[in-house]
């Protein structure tokens, strides 16, 4: 009997699942990303409006909201939108950073667009005896 015939299949299946590490990473940057966005865009507006010549704000989307934890939050349409552009530049940064860690430490004898080799099994021939019975 095989080692892999002796395991479970509950025991196989949870093998091939992520680590809880990096489920718990993926959950932090889930809520992380958009608050870090959401003050790096707040930032920026306020920035612009006091040092950058001609910045203009459409008035639509210069509106104030008190936020409990953050505070009072001037031009939240403004604000909103760039949260958004800019949740979008955070995330593709951290997918590339991903992929780069990833690519680090991978098999490193394979070409980019090739898989794993299969391994397959081989069946034993059984030898026909020279001398029948």
């Amino acid at each position: 009997m095989s080692f892999h015939s002796m395991r479970s299949k509950k025991e196989r299946e949870r093998a091939r699942q992520p680590h809880p590490v990096w489920r718990g990473i993926g959950l932090i940057m889930i809520v992380l990303i958009p608050v870090i966005s959401c003050a790096i865009s707040d930032i920026l507006i306020q920035d612009f409006n006091t040092n950058v010549e001609g910045f203009y704000l459409p008035d639509m989307l210069r509106s104030s909201v008190d936020i409990p934890i953050y505070g009072m939050v001037n031009n939240f349409g403004g604000v909103l939108a760039l949260t958004l552009l800019v949740s979008l530049g955070l995330f593709g940064i951290f997918a590339i950073i991903n992929a780069m860690v990833y690519r680090a430490y991978r098999d490193q004898n394979l070409r980019v667009f090739e898989s794993q080799p299969k391994r397959l099994k081989r069946e034993k021939k059984i030898k026909k005896s020279k001398y029948k019975k």
